[in-house]
């Protein structure tokens, strides 16, 4: 592992790093949402550093659990349960746990073309190979290289909406790149950290169509708490045994006891 990441730039932060000492730029650097913390998170969590603080359990609190399959479940055809969620360190920290648990050094992840660039950084940590294909033409229909790559692939990942784009998939779209996966036996892994910011139309989870797939979450972008480090991966609770293993290692636990509070609500969760 100590040569692999000898070899990994860090381009993306330090062109971070230079853009947030300039003025009067438009960022398209990171994803970080141009509105802050809402206040009633700041507040729920500010009350509860004067109860009792401590390591949570390795899934995750239960309450927290719970409404995190709420909130999937208000997904196209999605229903998780509790136990079927696993709280992690970021939305990062997810997709960490899931490609070095599923993805040996000779097994291949594909991605989009563009796409997120640490999909492309885990997968160097991590040793597995990756493959890098435009998945949909002009026309908005599945490339053939697109299906010859997921087929022939051990994980396809899927961002909607998309990460640099912004392109939501069409509920048929998610249908047929769900499809193609599940005909070549090739997990899914559906990232939707930004599934709340569709402004136009519908989410469509591509998980909804296959059986053999995770969801990953997060509060980064959707209530802008980058920094708090909150993400979360839904699978099969056998699958997030292993998933969990690999978040106890690094540390991608959540530590944090901060109760749940909603909007003009007096009842802490």
């Amino acid at each position: 592992m100590k040569d692999r990441i000898e070899d990994i730039s860090l381009s993306i932060r330090k062109i971070s790093s230079k853009a947030s000492k300039k003025e009067d730029v438009v960022r398209f650097d990171i994803g970080q949402p141009s509105f802050d913390t809402p206040e009633h998170v700041k507040q729920a969590a500010a009350e509860s550093t004067q109860e009792f603080q401590g390591y949570s359990p390795m899934m995750g609190l239960d309450d927290m659990r719970s409404l995190i399959a709420k909130e999937e479940s208000e997904k196209t055809g999605l229903s998780p349960q509790k136990d079927e969620v696993m709280v992690t360190a970021g939305g990062m920290g997810a997709i960490f746990s899931v490609f070095c648990a599923r993805l040996s050094s000779s097994d291949e992840a594909v991605f989009n073309d563009p796409c997120w660039g640490p999909y492309k950084m885990i997968s160097e940590v991590n040793g597995n190979n990756w493959r890098q294909v435009s998945y949909w033409n002009s026309s908005g229909e599945l490339r053939d290289e697109a299906r010859d790559a997921i087929g022939n692939a051990d994980m396809v990942v899927v961002n909607t909406p998309g990460n640099p784009t912004g392109r939501v998939l069409s509920e048929r779209q998610a249908q047929e790149i769900a499809q193609v996966a599940s005909d070549s036996d090739t997990f899914l892994l559906s990232d939707e950290v930004y599934h709340r910011l569709v402004f136009d139309g519908s989410h469509y989870s591509p998980a909804a169509y296959t059986d053999d797939s995770a969801v990953i979450g997060s509060v980064s972008k959707n209530h802008a708490m980058t920094g708090w480090r909150l993400g979360w991966v839904v699978d099969e609770g056998e699958n997030l045994e292993q998933y969990a293993k690999v978040s106890r290692s690094t540390c991608c636990m959540s530590s944090k006891n901060i109760p749940v509070r909603r909007r003009g609500s007096s009842e802490k969760r």
